[in-house]
C-alpha cells in the first residue's frame, strides 16, 4: 500500500488535499466538510496501517478495515453527489428541481445520470461494478459493507479491500479534479486568458 511508505504517503496526502481544495473552491462549498472528511479518512488509514503488523490483532484489524472501507465508500459517494449537483444546477432546465438528498449511489452511477461530461458510460459501469452491482455482476462493496450482506463476512475485512476502495476513491477524486482543471482551462482559453 502506498501509505506504508512515509515519503509516498506524504506525496499522496499532499496531492489529495490539493485536489480537495480545488474541488471545494469550484463547487463553492461554504464549509470545510470535504477537507475534514479527507483528514478523517487519512486518520482511519493511518490507524489501519499501524495495526497491520501487530500480532494477534485480527479482530481489531478487521474492525478498523471495515470503518476505513465504509468511510472511503461514503467519501467517493459524496464526491459523486457533489458532481451530480453541479451538473444538475448548470442545466436546471433539463433536470428540474431534483431532490439530491434522496439520490442513491445507483442513481448517481446509472447510464442516464447527468454526469456524462465527467464519467463515460464505461467508467460509470466500472465504478458500479465495484461499488454496487452492474447488472447481475459486480463486487457490490458499498452495499455489502453498509448492509452487511452475504459475502462480506469479517474474513474479507482486510487492508486489501481497503486498498481497493482507496484506489476507487482516488479514481473518482482524480476524475472530478481533472474535470475542473479542464473546464477552467477551456474557459481561460475562450476568454483569451493564460
Amino acid at each position: 500500500m502506498i501509505l506504508n511508505n512515509p515519503e509516498r504517503s506524504y506525496d499522496y496526502r499532499k496531492k489529495v488535499m490539493s485536489e480537495i481544495n480545488c474541488i471545494s473552491e469550484q463547487t463553492c462549498l461554504s464549509d470545510d466538510s470535504l477537507k475534514v472528511d479527507v483528514s478523517m479518512a487519512f486518520s482511519a488509514l493511518g490507524i489501519m496501517i499501524s495495526w497491520i503488523n501487530k500480532p494477534d490483532n485480527k479482530e481489531q484489524l478487521e474492525f478498523i478495515c471495515y470503518g476505513a472501507s465504509m468511510f472511503l465508500c461514503g467519501l467517493s459517494e459524496k464526491l459523486l453527489r457533489l458532481m451530480y449537483l453541479k451538473t444538475v444546477k448548470s442545466d436546471s432546465s433539463k433536470y428540474g428541481n431534483l431532490k439530491t438528498e434522496k439520490l442513491m449511489l445507483n442513481d448517481l452511477l446509472r447510464e442516464s445520470a447527468p454526469m456524462t461530461s465527467l464519467f463515460s458510460t464505461s467508467h460509470k459501469q466500472g465504478l458500479a461494478y465495484f461499488l454496487i452491482c452492474c447488472g447481475s455482476a459486480g463486487r457490490n462493496y458499498r452495499n455489502n459493507l453498509a448492509h452487511w450482506e452475504t459475502g462480506m463476512y469479517p474474513g474479507l475485512m482486510t487492508p486489501y479491500l481497503t486498498s481497493c476502495l482507496l484506489w476507487l476513491f482516488t479514481d473518482v477524486l482524480n476524475s472530478v479534479y481533472l474535470y475542473f482543471k479542464t473546464d477552467n482551462s477551456s474557459q481561460a482559453d475562450s476568454s483569451g486568458e493564460h
